[in-house]
Formats: C-alpha cells, sequence, structure tokens
C-alpha cells in the first residue's frame, strides 16, 4: 500500500469494493463541479473588465436565454490553452500556476477591509467580522505563505503574469484619455514590490518549496510572514491615500463628494460617463 489513494486504499483493504468504487467516481465527480464553478467565476471577471472599458464591450454580451457571458468563456477557453502551451506544458504543471494565481487574489480581501474600516466606516455591513485589525494582516500573511508554499518556479510564473498586466492597463487607460498614469499606478505599487519579493524569497528558499535551499527551513517561512504583514500596512496606506486624493472610481464606497460620479485621475466625472454600466443592478456588500 503506497497512499497514493487513503481512503480507496482502506477500503480495498477492507474488501469494501462498492466504497472504492463509489471513492473514485466521487474523484471523478469533484472536481468537475468546481471547473463549473471556476468558467462561470472567470467569465463573470471578464465580463466586469469589458463592462469597465478594459476589453472590448462585445465581452461584455450575455445570453439572452442562459444569462452567461459566452463570449467571455470563449476568451478564457482560448487563453487557458495558450497557458497550456506557453507555460503549463502540462495539465499537472498548470493545474500548479493556476492554483498560484488563486493565492494572489485571496491577497486583495484582507486590504480591502482595511481600507474601507478607515475610508468608509459607516457603510452596511450585512456581514460582521470582529477584531479585523488583527485577523486581516494575519490572513494577508496566511495567503502569502500559501503562495511561497506554491513553490518555485510557478511564484515567479505567476508573479510575472500578473505584472505584465500593468503595461496592458496602462496602455487602455491611455487610449482612455486617462492622464497622470504615474499618478493612478501610486496605490498598486505594493504590489509590485510583494510580488517581486516574494519571488526573490521563493528562490532562495529551502528545497522543499522548490528553492536552491539558500534560506533553511523555517527562516523562510518566518520572513514570508513577517514581511507580509508589512506590505499588508502598505497596502491599505497606499488605499487610504488613495481615496483621500481621488483616484478611487466608482463602486460601494469609492465615489466622490455626495451626488457626483466617480473620480479618476483627480476630477469628477458626471454620473452618465460612469465606467460601470448603468444597467448594472448586481447588489453589493462590504465588511
Amino acid at each position: 500500500m503506497d497512499f497514493s489513494s487513503p481512503f480507496a486504499d482502506l477500503a480495498k483493504v477492507l474488501m469494501l469494493h462498492w466504497v472504492v468504487t463509489l471513492l473514485q467516481f466521487g474523484a471523478f465527480i469533484s472536481p468537475a463541479g468546481s471547473n463549473i464553478a471556476n468558467v462561470a467565476s472567470a467569465a463573470y471577471m471578464v465580463q466586469n473588465l469589458a463592462e469597465t472599458g478594459f476589453f472590448p464591450r462585445k465581452l461584455a454580451t450575455v445570453h439572452p436565454r442562459y444569462g452567461t457571458a459566452r463570449p467571455a468563456m470563449w476568451l478564457n477557453l482560448g487563453f487557458s490553452v495558450l497557458l497550456l502551451v506557453t507555460v503549463g506544458h502540462s495539465w499537472h504543471a498548470l493545474a500548479s500556476v493556476i492554483s498560484a494565481a488563486m493565492v494572489i487574489s485571496y491577497l486583495i480581501g484582507p486590504i480591502a477591509v482595511g481600507v474601507f474600516r478607515r475610508t468608509r466606516p459607516d457603510l452596511p455591513r450585512p456581514f460582521r467580522l470582529p477584531a479585523a485589525g488583527v485577523l486581516a494582516p494575519l490572513t494577508f500573511a496566511f495567503a502569502a505563505c500559501a503562495l511561497y508554499w506554491s513553490k518555485w518556479p510557478d511564484t515567479g510564473k505567476v508573479a510575472l503574469l500578473t505584472v505584465v498586466a500593468a503595461p496592458v492597463a496602462a496602455v487602455v487607460l491611455r487610449r482612455r484619455g486617462v492622464t497622470g498614469l504615474r499618478r493612478q499606478f501610486a496605490p498598486a505599487w505594493w504590489l509590485v514590490g510583494f510580488l517581486a519579493w516574494m519571488s526573490v524569497l521563493s528562490a532562495l528558499g529551502s528545497r522543499d518549496f522548490g528553492g536552491h535551499g539558500v534560506l533553511p527551513g523555517g527562516v523562510d517561512i518566518a520572513l514570508v510572514a513577517l514581511s507580509a504583514v508589512a506590505f499588508y500596512f502598505w497596502a491599505v496606506r497606499a488605499g487610504v491615500h488613495a481615496h483621500r486624493v481621488g483616484l478611487t472610481g466608482s463602486g460601494p464606497g469609492l465615489e466622490g463628494p455626495a451626488g457626483s460620479g466617480p473620480v479618476l485621475d483627480g476630477r469628477t466625472a458626471s454620473p452618465a460617463s460612469s465606467v460601470v454600466a448603468p444597467e448594472d443592478s448586481r447588489p453589493t456588500a462590504s465588511v
């Protein structure tokens, strides 16, 4: 017994063949359910990018009967195949990269909580989070450790793919007539620095996590966690400063003065020029 599938192996030892069949069938069905959720959420992100002008508006088209953004799904399919051919080279390798990329998305939640608690403490909160001042940086540190545990070189690949989005966003903003790009990107430099720092730590970390063994085990994880807390406070401070100087766009708690539209590059836009589609009536919630 090698316990590569421990529950199935134990069922074989106990001669429970029907349990083995049930477990193997569940192992086949369960990832399919997760993939369906991922297809929907990824298409939703593309749809939002199209609605805010970063992607062509055609990608935000929703099927009149099924309510799904099929053009966005086709785009994600093509991008997935491109990643499989260029970055992954195998399904297992691509799954590792995607898992690391999902961890990066988890980093934003704690920062959003920290920023909203300082900029809009009066927002309605259907979900109450006590001790957010402690839990948010702690959660960010755990997410940073999870990114480190994704192992080198996957951490470097994901960091590179994420940073590549910065010049793409700059080109789109320039074409939309937004000026002062240096000022626009000022609140996001923490993310560039964080990803670069995590890539360096991952490359120099212990061999258990794919590194070159320069940093011994235990020391590497402690360094990741402690530095992540520092990056958290940097990110929250940058978000609060962006809100105060009027760099925030539209959204819950991100508006300009009362009765005005969103603020882009320090200038208040009219409600008709909002970057969010006016027919978008999806509910929002804050924590």
